[in-house]
């Protein structure tokens, strides 16, 4: 009989294909990746190619000498300078910058940069610009940066221009870079096309966090937790924050709503960096890492509202985020190292530990990249440490995300295969459940009584034959069944065997059905296996038999079926057992298919018995995520509740 039914499986399954509930496949992954990668590169190369209307060599001499003999007067201070030149300026002072206007052509422009100061243009002493304008401005001391084209006219020429910078109440120490001087579209193409490189390296790690997002949701029903959207979410903040302040001239965004987007973004980072720390790591450190979030949060927010009731500039809020940022990714980096390199990764899988190898690479390069970036600006002497990001930053948080790239899509490969692999273990299943339940002494039994009654009793043996032939079609039809079947259907095929045992039983066996609930879909061949059991092994080895009960009815969410019997029951440490062996993990699929072969057959020892339950369990909640209780009591009987989620296998 083993080698018919290894032939069968064989014959019937020889090559497994991709079960019907898994739509989406590694193909379809990667090609959303290649399609977003290959919109982000040819993004990348509009950006690096923006070419100036005039000679880029013309548009930067021109700036060289308009940015020569500047007269600066700040307080009584009252000197020539050329730019960029340092220049302080103490609490609620002015720096007023005046110079001759060149020779003007129309649709000339003053392209300049502001650092949070308010910026107002005078020609001859008539304002033409304001920065921000007064009807947008949000508050009057916190003050954005941003890119300002002030237009001029050709009768400007040899008039006086002047540039006021009103600082606030937190002063200016720091450098006046040179203004540019030419046609307005030409100087903006140019200062596009010089900063391409800083605002496509950006650009790259928001679009990698998009990548991740998008996939985390496609992919959400074969991961188990959050963590690829979040970790999308955390690339999406850092790289809003990281474009902003590549100082690309943007259109239809003003500057306001760019700035403080890109300032809520930075703050959330390392809010979302410890969610992702959370959820990665779900039964480690909750409590600490729950703490951890609830103080750095408190913390920002605390920074934040400082700086607003003191009105001081929104950077002076960042160094704080970085703080925050650099110690939630070192607690990242903690929690990776014992499942990448420590004692804890010796009993990870080779999949887990290379991907959290992976993944603590990439975090220490980022954090450690930043950090040195940081470190050279301040040696050099970078007048605005905090809110430029140099190219090393860039560079390590690009690493970092097409590592956290790689992990995801590696991780969803992964996840992909063991489902798959789970499937055809579950169709493996059903069919060795099909031909357990088929076992040579029950057809040779059933049809030695069909072949008495025949002639003593042809009635029942008519009904015999029908029940036989119903319990064996619903076998054979559920054998590749997949997708679940109604309930009514399974309790037809239970009371088609129940009669067959009846006939073999005779008193010895009663059957009582109260069947409340049968409207809901249920694994084939889940249920009767229950009430075999408690057949076999329950009443009908107990002297005068028993009864057996299969109920069904509604709970809260749940559609509950009981099989309950009053037989021989189990001892106490029978009892813990078998839960133990409904729950505890195998190492290996081949395990769990040894085991199925020798218990569903009803063959093996008593351990590969209290497997065969677990192997039940197993069924019920991988394909309906039911969950199953077990009680029993020794010379009472023994009773399992089956609940089934409303609509849960119907949604899988």
């Amino acid at each position: 009989m083993d080698n018919k039914q290894n032939n069968l499986t064989d014959n019937k399954n020889p090559k497994r294909s991709r079960p019907a509930g898994a739509t989406v496949t590694i193909r379809d992954m990667l090609s959303i990746v290649a399609v977003i990668l290959v919109s982000t590169i040819a993004v990348l190369f509009i950006a690096l190619n923006f070419n100036a209307n005039e000679s880029t060599i013309a548009i930067e001499d021109r700036y060289r000498d308009f940015g020569n003999n500047w007269r600066v007067q700040v307080g009584d201070r009252d000197e020539i300078v050329s730019l960029p030149a340092h220049i302080h300026a103490g609490p609620n002072e002015s720096i007023i910058m005046s110079k001759e206007l060149p020779k003007l052509s129309q649709y000339y422009a003053v392209v300049t940069r502001n650092y949070h100061q308010r910026l107002v243009a005078y020609v001859d002493g008539e304002v033409i610009y304001e920065f921000p304008s007064p009807s947008k401005i949000i508050d009057n001391a916190i003050i954005t940066d941003d890119w300002n084209t002030i237009r001029l006219k050709e009768d400007m020429t040899g008039h006086t221009f002047t540039l006021e910078l009103k600082t606030g109440n937190y002063g200016f120490n720091g450098s006046i870079q040179p203004l540019y001087l030419g046609e307005d579209n030409s100087l903006v193409q140019y200062i596009r096309s010089s900063t391409a490189l800083s605002y496509g390296m950006a650009v790259s790690v928001l679009a990698l966090g998009v990548v991740l997002i998008v996939l985390g949701i496609v992919y959400s029903k074969y991961n188990e937790d959050r963590s690829q959207v979040i970790a999308g979410l955390m690339l999406v903040a850092i790289g809003i924050w990281v474009t902003n302040r590549s100082k690309m001239p943007l259109l239809l965004v003003g500057s306001s709503v760019k700035y403080y987007l890109s300032f809520i973004s930075l703050m959330l980072e390392s809010i979302l960096i410890l969610l992702y720390t959370g959820e990665k790591f779900k039964n480690k450190n909750r409590k600490l890492t729950t703490r951890l979030l609830v103080g750095f949060s408190i913390f920002l927010l605390a920074v934040v509202g400082l700086v607003h009731i003191f009105k001081l500039p929104v950077d002076q809020a960042v160094p704080f985020a970085y703080a925050a940022i650099f110690f939630s990714s070192l607690y990242l980096i903690i929690m990776l190292w014992p499942t990448s390199f420590g004692k804890e990764s010796a009993n990870l899988s080779t999949f887990v530990r290379r991907s959290n190898r992976i993944e603590f690479v990439a975090t220490n390069v980022m954090v450690w990249g930043v950090v040195l970036s940081i470190v050279i600006d301040f040696i050099l002497g970078n007048d605005r440490l905090w809110t430029d990001v140099g190219v090393l930053s860039k560079i390590s948080l690009n690493v970092y995300a097409v590592g956290q790239l790689l992990v995801h899509i590696y991780r969803s490969y992964h996840n992909v295969e063991v489902r798959d692999e789970l499937q055809g273990k579950l169709h493996d299943s059903q069919m060795e459940l099909m031909m357990g339940q088929i076992q040579p002494h029950f057809i040779f039994n059933t049809l030695s009584s069909i072949r008495t009654l025949v002639k003593v009793d042809p009635d029942t043996a008519y009904n015999m034959i029908y029940d036989f032939s119903n319990y064996l079609r619903a076998n054979v039809d559920n054998v590749t069944n997949l997708d679940g079947i109604n309930f009514a259907s399974e309790v037809e095929h239970i009371k088609s065997y129940v009669n067959i045992e009846r006939v073999r039983f005779g008193d010895r066996l009663n059957m009582e059905y109260d069947i409340q609930a049968s409207n809901f879909i249920v694994p084939p061949l889940s249920i009767q296996p229950l009430v075999e059991n408690a057949i076999k092994h329950g009443v009908t080895k107990k002297i005068g038999g028993g009864t057996v009960w299969l109920r069904s009815y509604e709970e809260g969410n749940y559609n509950v079926v009981e099989v309950e019997d009053n037989g021989m029951g189990f001892t106490p440490e029978r009892l813990i057992e078998i839960t133990q062996s409904m729950t505890q993990e195998r190492s290996s699929y081949d395990e769990y298919e040894s085991e199925a072969q020798a218990n569903l057959t009803g063959n093996g020892s008593e351990k590969h018995k209290s497997s065969a339950m677990r192997n039940i369990y197993l069924r019920l909640k991988e394909m309906a995520n039911a969950e199953m209780e077990f009680t029993s009591k020794e010379g009472e009987g023994t009773k399992v509740r089956v609940l089934f989620p409303k609509q849960e296998l119907q949604e899988q």
